[in-house]
């Protein structure tokens, strides 16, 4: 009998010591697993704070077509361009290569340089422009450039003086009452300090006279002094010479 309540004992330590035992395993594997969780949540976590950026494509932008430039801009590009008659003869020479380089430059709708060398040639070349940059809806843009001299106060496609307010009237008749834009007589204003007092006063006196009659004949149309040159004499000089040039009747000036 008491073997037999000693084996009974026995038997019960060893069932609940192996239920200790799983209790114990149990818990290790519940930890582990809580462990292990807590671990990748900060991974988690980041990953979904991580910012998301596009792909970038490494492609080099499309260039925009002549039609495009032509478009966008509004001012007239006119045919007479000897950038735009060089790309036609180059498509018709079969050079197309050399033509769309240079179409770079034709596409971009640029001045049309006039001088009173030849008023009447001038002002029928003026009148069909301003035409065809209205049935475009376009601003017509020219450059009057008359030839400055370096030393005295002449001009090297016509004449000093009344001569020279003649030939701006005759211009702004070709105008009629569009909006064109005007880059006037680039190298006139800058040149004039070299010249003699008496002839930089005449000169300035033109430039003054030649914006006022443009403005009174063509009141929609732009002016704009020129004040750009490659010997450049400091801003305050040259608001100087813009102010004695008349720059309160015109827009403005330009520089190139």
């Amino acid at each position: 009998l008491i073997i037999l309540i000693s084996v009974v004992l026995l038997a019960v330590l060893i069932s609940k010591e192996d239920d200790e035992v799983g209790m114990v395993e149990d818990l290790l594997v519940q930890e582990s697993v809580e462990h292990a969780q807590q671990e990748a949540k900060p991974k988690a976590d980041a990953r979904k704070q991580e910012p998301v950026f596009p792909q970038v494509i490494d492609e080099a932008p499309l260039e925009p077509t002549c039609q495009e430039i032509l478009a966008a801009s509004p001012f007239y590009r006119a045919d007479s361009l000897q950038v735009v008659i060089k790309e036609k003869e180059l498509r018709q020479e079969g050079k197309s290569e050399l033509a769309d380089r240079l179409q770079a430059i034709s596409c971009v709708p640029q001045g049309v340089w006039v001088s009173g060398r030849d008023p009447a040639w001038e002002v029928s070349r003026a009148k069909h422009i301003v035409e065809k940059a209205k049935q475009q809806g376009k601003i017509p843009l020219f450059v009057i450039y008359d030839g400055p001299e370096h030393s005295k106060a002449t001009w090297r496609h016509v004449g000093t003086g009344k001569a020279y307010e003649e030939w701006m009237g005759i211009f702004a008749s070709a105008l009629g009452a569009s909006s064109a834009w005007i880059v006037f007589e680039p190298d006139a204003l800058l040149l004039a300090p070299a010249y003699s007092e008496e002839d930089r006063a005449m000169r300035l006196e033109e430039l003054k006279n030649g914006v006022r009659i443009l403005k009174e004949q063509n009141p929609l149309a732009r002016v704009y002094i020129d004040a750009g040159h490659h010997q450049w004499k400091g801003a305050a000089f040259v608001v100087s010479l813009l102010r004695q040039a008349g720059i309160e009747l015109a827009d403005g000036f330009a520089l190139n």
